[in-house]
């Protein structure tokens, strides 16, 4: 087996996987040695499921050889974030609250994507209960390009695992920027859909409104091939949307030289780091180089709407955590378990007034929407924090940072939109800077089709860390 494969797109590999030029077996065992070689500097997996791995990898190979090839995920080994359920296994969310929860049921994702015949690897590890900062039961995810940088967001597992090749995917959440900020500071892909694209039912909730599960990849293309695999309705969620579900593949094909993109230049103001600047900038001015028309939009202001979603968080997180909290309230950390308390400080009229503010917003975006296709934002106001920062968080009760790195991705989830992360630059010192891709409500493909785009252009999923 080559080295080569460590860091080959799911699309790459699966092609060598259905015409039988690599076994999934021993793809799934170069995976799993690397996942115990570096999960000691990385802290990227709670639990490894070797056995469960190379059980689903030999059940894939003989189907594959009997000639019953599945698709594109036939065989390929992925990861899942902690607080997706998976019968039998042991399913955290990051907290000692969870430590010997063992479920009973599987959530939808891991079921359709055991339908496409993908192996799972293990559970990423992620900030407690996805709620802005990791348990010290649990540690720190570090950055993958520099060990001294933190991985930021709550899916940090899944973006480390992916963006240090091992596994070709992960699935994570998403409430206020949970999928698109780590992958943005881990230099890969990260795919927030459409609230209500993709299935909520066995994934323990942090706000059940603002909660959306998606894909984080090294490539567009790869993100496309999960969503295909884990879009559509589900009857179980009732946060679940019965809206068409397109093959995403296709939908990446369409001409980018037709997509509008909109920019607010305003946005890249002081509070935003020089550095994202001048990479956001750089990025509107590739696009315009390879013929896709940039024009300036006015976006909303930003404040009401990332202030609403903050106020609809705490209301939602506070509501499902109650009982806990009054009972164990010692296992949370310092810093999830005063958010929590704050969250029971909301009043009914508060709580109203943040989902008016939502669908204020949202009436807004979608007019903008009527003269460009694609809006371009930063992912994130900072660059990676420093792992001793990261540790400051976790007892931090006041300034609480969370806000800086959300001020773009936050009002997403309160809206309703989908958000694509990918990389379009780096720092002085050589960490990736992310930008953002917004979008109609299900419109995905416009994303996947741009991105795509400035992808081949660019080249930067061909960087990877010196792992």
């Amino acid at each position: 087996m080559s080295n080569d494969l460590i860091y080959s797109s799911v699309s790459a590999v699966a092609a060598e996987v259905a015409r039988r030029a690599v076994s999934p077996v021993e793809l799934t065992r170069l995976m799993l040695e690397r996942a115990e070689r570096l999960n000691s500097l990385l802290n990227a997996f709670v639990t490894i499921t070797a056995d469960l791995a190379l059980a689903q990898a030999r059940k894939a190979e003989y189907e594959i050889m009997s000639g019953h090839y599945r698709g594109a995920l036939h065989g390929i080994p992925y990861s899942l974030k902690d607080l997706v359920e998976t019968s039998g296994i042991r399913t955290t969310a990051g907290s000692p609250i969870l430590n010997d929860f063992v479920p009973e049921r599987d959530a939808t994702v891991y079921e359709r994507l055991n339908a496409a015949g993908a192996v799972l690897l293990g559970k990423n590890n992620m900030l407690e209960f996805a709620y802005g900062s990791p348990h010290p039961d649990f540690g720190i995810t570090p950055n993958p390009w520099n060990p001294q940088r933190g991985a930021s967001g709550s899916s940090s597992g899944s973006a480390v695992a992916t963006a240090s090749g091992i596994g070709y995917g992960s699935i994570g959440s998403d409430t206020a920027g949970s999928i698109r900020i780590p992958a943005a500071w881990s230099g890969i892909v990260g795919l927030k859909p459409t609230n209500g694209r993709t299935s909520l039912y066995g994934i323990i909730p942090l706000g059940e409104s603002l909660d959306t599960v998606g894909p984080l990849t090294r490539t567009v293309r790869d993100a496309a091939i999960y969503l295909n695999a884990i879009a559509g309705y589900d009857p179980r969620d009732p946060f679940s949307r019965e809206a068409p579900v397109p093959d995403y593949l296709i939908e990446m094909e369409q001409p980018s030289s037709e997509i509008r993109v909109g920019f607010d230049a305003r946005v890249l103001d002081a509070n935003v780091d020089p550095q994202i600047v001048a990479a956001v900038q750089d990025a509107a001015a590739t696009f315009q180089r390879i013929g896709i028309r940039v024009q300036p939009i006015e976006l909303p202001e930003y404040t009401p709407v990332r202030a609403a979603a903050a106020t609809v968080l705490l209301a939602e997180a506070s509501a499902y955590h109650q009982d806990w909290l009054n009972q164990t309230p010692e296992l949370y950390s310092d810093a999830v378990r005063s958010r929590l308390r704050q969250g029971l400080q909301v009043s009914g009229v508060d709580f109203v007034r943040a989902r008016d503010e939502g669908l204020k917003a949202r009436a807004q975006f979608l007019e903008l929407f009527k003269t460009v296709d694609v809006i371009l934002t930063p992912v994130s106001v900072i660059n990676p924090m420093t792992v001793e920062e990261v540790r400051a968080e976790i007892t931090r009760t006041a300034n609480d940072p969370v806000k800086q790195r959300t001020r773009f991705t936050a009002p997403l989830n309160l809206i309703g939109l989908p958000g694509l992360s990918l990389r379009c630059g780096q720092t002085d010192d050589g960490l990736p800077i992310g930008m953002q891709l917004i979008g109609r409500p299900f419109d995905e493909g416009i994303l996947l089709a741009l991105g795509n785009r400035y992808e081949q252009e660019t080249g930067w999923p061909e960087r990877h860390p010196g792992l």
